[in-house]
């Protein structure tokens, strides 16, 4: 009960700055915006983006914290609560990284090519940032909520991409939609390291739901028993040596098990939808599992899995 508890405090520690981190962006924009509407002789609005120019630059930095009128702030607070809300309920880093990345690509796009005798403010770079972020987290995963989640954010927010590059507003709409390509850009080049999205407290309430389940579980249950091959310890040695013997009553089960065991092993031997890998088969005593897609194949009482990795090479 004590590390439930645990689990649980972090995971609340995590969410409370997931909160926190989102809407400092947010008030700081209305922070800024307020003191801009107060100036007597000044505005702030002129330390934004002037192209072509050197001290230009330096407004690359400034420019999304910038906006033209409270109507400005409030369209890219919306966007930014929903869109920017959902990348960081995913990933942190992802998160800090989109919106960095965003705001660089997005502001020396419009150093670039906007029209000279200009000044450009406003965070819509950044909002599309994690718009295209979220397009291509659908294409790629391909799972139903990453998916949906894709489709609400282009209705929503997606109405610029088609004019991108015409009509009057050519060269707003091709700032714009050079932050959506930096966000998209690195979902699809960003590092994955194989293991499990999950943040680490929640990873941890995770497993210790599964230990609970199991501590829970009649003794007298018979359950199965795992033998992996050798080269998988290369990867987690923290198995090596151990005695598997998991709570399975299908193929799934055995690798959800071995997950909570070790962490990262799920997606080792399956991609992200779920399918069993190509370089990796499941016998179920002397027979291979047929069912690679959804692993269904049943798990016996006292069943011996087998679990192997194909190796080649040249």
């Amino acid at each position: 009960m004590g590390e439930r508890n645990t689990a649980l405090a972090g995971l609340k520690r995590e969410l409370t700055l997931y909160k926190w981190l989102l809407l400092f962006v947010i008030a700081s924009w209305w922070v800024i915006e307020a003191i801009d509407a107060m100036l007597p002789f000044a505005s702030l609005d002129n330390l934004g983006v002037r192209p072509r120019t050197q001290s230009g630059l330096l407004g690359i930095l400034f420019m999304p914290f910038l906006h033209g009128g409270f109507g400005h702030v409030l369209n890219n607070s919306i966007g930014m609560l929903f869109l920017g809300g959902a990348v960081i309920l995913r990933s942190v880093r992802d998160y800090i990284v989109v919106f960095v990345l965003a705001m660089l690509i997005g502001g020396f796009g419009t150093w670039l090519i906007a029209p000279s005798n200009s000044v450009h403010i406003g965070a819509s770079g950044v909002v599309y940032g994690y718009l295209g972020y979220l397009l291509t987290t659908g294409w790629f995963e391909r799972k139903p909520l990453a998916i949906v989640l894709s489709i609400v954010a282009a209705v929503l927010w997606g109405g610029l991409l088609p004019v991108c590059f015409r009509g009057k507003k050519a060269s707003r709409g091709k700032v714009t939609c050079s932050g959506a390509w930096a966000g998209s850009w690195l979902r699809a080049t960003w590092p994955r390291t194989g293991r499990s999205r999950l943040q680490p407290s929640l990873r941890a309430a995770t497993v210790d739901a599964l230990r609970q389940h199991r501590q829970s579980r009649p003794l007298e249950e018979p359950m199965a028993t795992v033998t992996l091959t050798k080269h998988l310890f290369t990867f987690f040695p923290q198995l090596e040596g151990r005695e598997l013997v998991v709570d399975a009553r299908t193929a799934a089960d055995v690798v959800r098990e071995l997950e909570a065991l070790a962490p990262g092993i799920g997606l080792y031997l399956c991609d992200e939808r779920g399918v069993l890998r190509t370089h990796v088969n499941i016998f179920i005593g002397d027979e291979r599992i047929l069912d690679r897609r959804h692993l269904t194949d049943p798990v016996a009482p006292d069943a011996r899995v087998f679990v192997l990795q194909s190796l080649s090479g040249g």
